[in-house]
């Protein structure tokens, strides 16, 4: 059996570049369960990330190379909804060349999109939720019996599947990939050797604007399985430190001071940054906060989205403005870098609020970005734009999506009390006035004396940063 498995590239949500590389950790896990459990495959990967393969006349001609080559019997890639042209463009190239070969979608292009690429009737399965068990149904033949696998003659819904024992899962096969151009490109953006791991998957929060690919029921993976992987990355690869996609950490504290004691122990030394929730850090969870700092935590990005509590609100965001005011001191008092960013334009959104958001930034000495809507299928807020018919034609909508890449600096759809002329003001205008701490607000923030301290050090960093060629403080 011969698989041909493609990296489909996507685009950084801050700035729209193609060029940032993120490791495809997904189709990574996908490659590591075929490798176990179909040893007998033939998977041959092309990274179109590498190298930016973005416009049709590229792909196709990459694809035309590998035909001379390789039959694939099955073709798999993964992708997110946002990417919609791109997998069209790509799908009916597969089609062309490959015309014997069985097309899988997985991704939350597949969970949340299927019914519009089902349309074009041109892709042949598509994984809704995790991917490893159903893909080794598919390569197997035994697809009908997986109800998250969606054929064109499907009579129900798919059901979402997710993986409820993730340590059955072997790691990702890195050796698939070429991880030192992931590495080096992150070292050149960043000014650090990181790589992207988890540590669990699933999400119980229910954010109107959110698709969660993974689902609300959280699983963790085991601790020791976690470190190995950590040391293996270190070892094999030279990374200095881990980035964790992890939807949301610290749900599960014994689980977290686990973790942090073992790395301790273990004397891995290797930085890492995450991201959690402003419920979840509060007073009594200080000394989980500061083993964290001693275990290599050198950032935690709190999702904020707005300083004004009516937006929070409908939003459906269950946290206070005070609550992720108190979140980001705590995550500070530990030696953790705190960070975050704000979504504008949810419905609702005006001037008002906006300047809510940017004293909120301010005065918690945020150095953030605001990013526009974009309504995803799958997400509350995507379901209240079609009812009230503010998106007309989904596929032209998800078209023009597409276009920016899901770039969200751009407007995309205007929800909010604002006509685009004056939303498109008000986005610049709060990125300029949250672009840099001023010495004023660290007095504020902190009081006279301490205050003083920490813009010397802030100050102290800019110099070192300056000297390690570094870009940023954490990965």
């Amino acid at each position: 059996m011969n698989v041909l498995a493609i990296v489909i590239p996507h685009s950084d949500r801050h700035t729209g570049d193609y060029t940032v590389l993120n490791f495809p950790l997904g189709l990574a896990y996908i490659i590591g369960v075929l490798r176990q459990q179909l040893p007998e495959a033939n998977i041959y990967i092309k990274d179109f990330s590498i190298g930016t393969i973005i416009e049709e006349h590229e792909m196709k001609g990459k694809l035309l190379d590998i035909n001379k080559r390789f039959k694939p019997d099955y073709i798999m890639y993964d992708a997110m909804i946002t990417q919609f042209t791109y997998i069209k463009i790509l799908s009916r190239l597969l089609k062309d060349i490959f015309p014997k070969s069985r097309q899988v979608l997985g991704g939350s292009a597949a969970g949340s999109g299927y019914n519009y690429f089902l349309r074009d009737g041109v892709i042949d399965y598509f994984i809704i939720g995790e991917g490893e068990i159903a893909i080794v149904d598919i390569l197997k033949g035994n697809y009908r019996n997986n109800s998250s696998v969606v054929v064109k003659e499907n009579k129900k819904d798919p059901e979402r599947q997710i993986v409820n024992d993730l340590g059955s899962l072997p790691f990702p096969s890195y050796k698939d990939f070429m991880i030192e151009e992931y590495v080096k490109g992150n070292y050149d953006y960043t000014g650090w050797r990181y790589m992207p791991m988890i540590t669990q998957r699933g999400c119980p929060y229910s954010c109107n604007f959110c698709y969660s690919n993974f689902g609300k029921v959280v699983r963790n993976r085991d601790v020791d399985l976690v470190i190995e992987e950590m040391a293996l990355l270190k070892s094999d690869h030279n990374i200095d430190s881990i980035y964790f996609w992890d939807e949301v950490q610290f749900l599960n504290k014994g689980w977290m001071e686990k973790f942090c004691l073992k790395l301790i122990d273990k004397k891995i030394d290797l930085k890492w940054t995450c991201s959690s929730r402003a419920s979840l850090l509060q007073e009594k969870d200080m000394s989980l906060l500061r083993l964290a700092k001693r275990a290599g935590c050198l950032r935690m990005t709190i999702g904020i989205e707005s300083g004004n509590q009516g937006v929070l609100d409908r939003i459906n965001k269950r946290n206070s403005v005070d609550q992720i005011e108190n979140a980001l001191r705590r995550i500070r008092n530990a030696g953790i870098k705190a960070s975050g960013s704000m979504l504008a334009g949810y419905v609702g959104e005006n001037e008002e609020t906006i300047q809510d958001s940017i004293d909120f930034a301010n005065r918690n000495l945020l150095k953030t970005s605001f990013y526009c809507l974009i309504p995803l299928p799958g997400s509350e807020i995507y379901r209240h734009c079609l009812k009230n018919e503010l998106i007309k034609n989904e596929v032209a909508y998800l078209e023009k999506v597409s276009l920016l890449g899901g770039d969200a600096s751009h407007i995309v759809i205007n929800l909010t009390d604002m006509d685009d002329i004056t939303y498109e003001y008000q986005i610049k205008r709060a990125n300029a006035l949250v672009a840099n701490i001023k010495l004023r607000d660290i007095l504020n923030y902190y009081g006279v004396i301490k205050g003083l301290l920490v813009h010397l050090k802030l100050y102290y960093l800019f110099i070192k940063l300056k000297t390690t060629k570094r870009m940023f403080e954490t990965p």
